[in-house]
């Protein structure tokens, strides 16, 4: 399986702009309680990008799976 680091990545049909894009970058703040992006990666088997998330404890989730399109996004639930 290989798997390619990022920094931040911008989703949407205006990556650059300031509207039509979601931004995420490593470190960031998300969620109601909180959680900060640990890891994004590029799954290149499956094509699609992963977003991690981590919380207090130190706990790692996937939080987010960004399809090929830049309009497929998959939010899930947060069990950490």
């Amino acid at each position: 399986m290989s798997y390619q680091k990022i920094r931040k990545i911008s989703v949407g049909p205006d990556p650059v702009g300031e509207g039509g894009a979601m931004k995420y970058a490593i470190g960031q703040k998300v969620g109601p309680k909180r959680h900060e992006i640990s890891l994004i990666v590029h799954n290149e088997e499956k094509d699609q990008f992963e977003v991690f998330v981590r919380n207090d404890n130190n706990e790692s989730q996937i939080w987010k799976t960004i399809g090929n399109s830049p309009y497929v996004i998959l939010e899930h639930d947060l069990m950490i």
